[in-house]
């Protein structure tokens, strides 16, 4: 709803020429949206669900924050990690964002020495590498995962555990 308390179509239909005002804001039909564009604003979101026990080790909660809806191919989580909680190896095909928003943890690509990471701290992984991510052993870890589906669907490659000596490296 536009600050007026008119949803933005009711405010566009009472616009003359084409134009409109839009919190302060005049708007042409140049920058509106094309025809068929359809907003969606999900305002409840389904409930946490655990992180499976073949890619995670220790307490991990997700929160789906977006799935892909053709043509898109972005998903994004909001994933909750108990202190020495942490994924499993694995890859993405078109690479992976993570945005850490709460706590701190560790990051390790594979070959690479583990790397401590905190809040404001942006990871991004290639295409293709693997690598793992969790919670510090003594504290909780949030982050956002962005990463995009290839061809058959899939975000994600899973592979083995990360061990506690790889973890605690």
């Amino acid at each position: 709803m536009c600050r007026s308390g008119l949803t933005m179509r009711h405010a566009l239909r009472q616009s003359q020429g084409g134009r409109a005002q839009h919190n302060g804001q005049r708007r042409t039909e140049a920058t509106l949206r094309e025809p068929g564009y359809v907003m969606h604003i999900r305002r409840k979101r389904a409930d946490s669900t655990p992180g499976p026990q073949d890619r995670f080790t220790g307490q991990v909660w997700m929160d789906e924050i977006a799935a892909p809806v053709p043509p898109s191919r972005t998903r994004v989580l909001s994933v909750h990690f108990a202190p020495g909680a942490r994924t499993a190896w694995h890859r993405h095909p078109f690479g992976q964002i993570l945005h850490v928003t709460e706590g701190a943890g560790l990051v390790q690509s594979r070959g690479g020495e583990p790397e401590a990471i905190r809040a404001g701290d942006t990871v991004q992984a290639a295409a293709g590498e693997w690598h793992w991510h969790g919670a510090g052993p003594g504290t909780f870890m949030t982050h956002l995962a962005v990463q995009e589906a290839g061809g058959d669907g899939r975000t994600s490659e899973w592979g083995e555990h990360v061990t506690d000596e790889e973890y605690l490296a």
